[in-house]
């Protein structure tokens, strides 16, 4: 009976606020790891209100610095200690300067409760100021500021928590390896997981890389969504940052899809486009070339200014679509709806398989602009085109660039095999492909 009171006092102590002082910055590593029972910190406990007024800017970091490691003791058993856990309790969380998770917050797991909702508030809700979730940090800081910053924080975790950049912070998560001014050996901010976040109202969602070079890498994203940001949902910066996985996003009223600088592996499951201008856009292949992989993405347009582009991208890099649906509610050649789905440049490979493209132009394909690099080239397999290719505008190919059908409906024709070559020379075919 005497060790159950004991253990159920070590459990009680463990959640217990300072009445005296909760705004008390505790150290890093407050939290003993080699305590049991030490595994979770609200960040209410430690001043914050959630209440939309509050500054919770400071309040937040004392418990996010609780909860980290105590130092390199620490660091170097990392990969053995459990994870502590930063639970946030339903609120709208003011933050008027970046948060900061680094080197002593790895294997942290940050818990949001209630959920998160991207598609705006429930017309049952009286309330109508919860648009992104009901438990929110909302960006109140300078114009072009970074809600969420992650510095060679590898192992952590972050759940049902919405970020909302009220229209003017620049970035809602950087993830970098090293800081910038810290460039000393590689760092590393893999091994993330992500699980039904939402990234609202800024420029970027997520900007892996933007500071340092390598190793903003391998990380996974699950049933996360973003809304009205204006440059990229998702942001890649270097060749070294390589194997993001993401299941069912929901990427709407946004500039681009997933924007990778140079190269980079990316494989996207059930993503769900809707107003996006561009899916996927690669400025160039680069030491990791680049791997893109999209199975059943789903891309939608019902208005002229968000007319959209599936893939825009250049250099050695390879491209599949494996049943891609495109849908255009207002007629392909409607103003703000005639750009190629697929504008591709300088040696770049797209295969799409199985797709419906209910769209044209189809693509425009530019010529490769190095003697070392493969043509320009995009192939379709098993894809049905409601589009017919009177004058060669649906697919247009200059210079060292060409195109394949295989199995594919165009109009009310079935192309068993059409090849077109760089050089102009066209595959023999019983089919006619003009009208």
């Amino acid at each position: 009976m005497k060790q159950i009171i004991v253990a159920l006092s070590l459990f009680a102590s463990t959640f217990r606020m300072s009445a005296d002082s909760p705004l008390e910055a505790p150290a890093y590593g407050e939290l003993k790891r080699d305590n049991p029972c030490a595994f979770a910190v609200n960040v209410k406990d430690y001043g914050a209100m959630g209440d939309w007024k509050t500054d919770d800017t400071q309040a937040f970091q004392r418990a996010l610095n609780a909860a980290g490691l105590r130092g390199k003791k620490d660091l170097d058993n990392a990969l053995a200690a459990p994870k502590t856990l930063v639970v946030v309790p339903p609120g709208h969380y003011r933050i008027t300067e970046t948060l900061v998770l680094d080197w002593r917050h790895k294997r942290l797991e940050i818990q949001g409760v209630g959920g998160v909702d991207s598609f705006g508030s429930h017309p049952a809700l009286k309330d109508q100021r919860l648009p992104y979730g009901y438990c929110e940090l909302i960006w109140d800081g300078m114009d072009d500021g970074t809600l969420l910053e992650m510095i060679n924080c590898s192992g952590s975790i972050l759940r049902n928590i919405a970020l909302n950049g009220s229209g003017k912070a620049g970035t809602l998560l950087s993830i970098d390896s090293i800081r910038k001014d810290e460039y000393k050996g590689t760092g590393t901010s893999g091994r993330l997981a992500f699980f039904n976040m939402a990234f609202a109202r800024a420029k970027n969602g997520i900007v892996c890389g933007a500071r340092s070079y390598p190793n903003s890498a391998d990380m996974s994203f699950y049933d996360c969504n973003f809304r009205n940001l204006s440059g990229a949902c998702f942001k890649t910066c270097s060749d070294q940052n390589v194997d993001y996985t993401f299941i069912r996003p929901h990427m709407l009223f946004s500039g681009i899809g997933f924007h990778c600088e140079r190269g980079g592996n990316l494989t996207v499951t059930m993503a769900a486009m809707m107003s996006c201008r561009i899916g996927l856009k690669v400025d160039n292949g680069g030491w990791n070339a680049g791997n893109y992989h999209f199975t059943g993405l789903h891309m939608e347009a019902n208005s002229p200014k968000h007319g959209y582009q599936v893939a825009v991208a250049g250099g050695l890099i390879n491209i599949v679509f494996s049943g891609l649906a495109i849908q255009n509610q207002r007629g392909p050649r409607e103003a703000g709806f005639d750009k190629p789905l697929f504008d591709l440049d300088n040696g770049a490979s797209v295969v799409v398989i199985g797709g419906m493209i209910n769209n044209a132009p189809i693509a425009h394909l530019k010529p490769t602009r190095s003697a070392m690099y493969s043509p320009t080239f995009i192939s379709f397999y098993n894809c049905r085109m409601p589009v017919t290719f009177t004058d060669r505008q649906a697919i247009v190919t200059e210079g060292r660039s060409g195109f394949s059908l295989t199995n594919c409906f165009v109009g009310n024709k079935f192309v068993e095999r059409f090849v077109e070559l760089p050089d102009g020379e066209k595959a023999s075919s019983p089919y006619d492909l003009q009208d």
